[in-house]
């Protein structure tokens, strides 16, 4: 997928499962560049599944 591609799909799904975890991985890289030994940030929490 490109880039261009990648953020086209984050655009249609805003709000869902995809974005988050999208800007959880953002705050994971840059925290990691601030400070390499720190622990890593708790991933988003699942919705519930339907039943």
């Amino acid at each position: 997928m490109s880039p261009t591609s990648a953020h086209r799909l984050r655009r249609r799904l805003a709000g869902t499962m995809f974005d988050q975890s999208w800007d959880w991985a953002l705050a994971h890289y840059a925290q990691g560049l601030a400070d390499p030994f720190a622990p890593d940030p708790p991933p988003p929490a699942a919705p519930p599944a339907p039943r």
